[in-house]
């Protein structure tokens, strides 16, 4: 399965996990009333999150009803796990402080995060190392 996912296919999954299920109409309406897509563009999408084994329907041609095939928080941990895997690990700290400050968190949200950075933080070393270059090469990566 490929988990990297253009910014349209989320919009559009985001919209099937959110219902469960629906008809090609029914997400053509949808994504009509959100993003002003055209029913082709609608379904361009749906045919590519369906070869990249995402999305499945009931095989009927007429009022063929769209399923994920992967749930919404496993597609998120996976796309974030390799974002930040492709990162310097030295400013992966750095950027986790950027999005938090853009993001709109709960107070559960925060009470977990303080509770994991709590238990991080015993473990942790006191700097991380640059991984752009490898080992035997002694440049500096500020």
């Amino acid at each position: 399965m490929n988990n990297l996912m253009a910014e349209s296919e989320w919009s559009l999954m985001r919209v099937l996990w959110t219902i469960s299920s629906a008809t090609s109409k029914q997400l053509t309406n949808i994504m009509f009333q959100k993003k002003e897509w055209s029913s082709s563009t609608t379904k361009t999408i749906l045919k590519r999150l369906q070869d990249k084994g995402l999305v499945t329907h009931n095989g009927e041609n007429r009022n063929r009803i769209y399923t994920p095939c992967v749930e919404e928080k496993v597609m998120m941990a996976s796309n974030l796990s390799n974002l930040l895997h492709d990162m310097c690990s030295m400013k992966v700290g750095d950027s986790l402080v950027t999005a938090l400050t853009k993001c709109e968190l709960s107070q559960t949200d925060i009470k977990n995060l303080i509770n994991l950075l709590q238990e991080k933080a015993i473990k942790a070393p006191k700097t991380i190392a640059c991984d752009c270059l490898p080992e035997n090469c002694h440049m500096n990566c500020d």
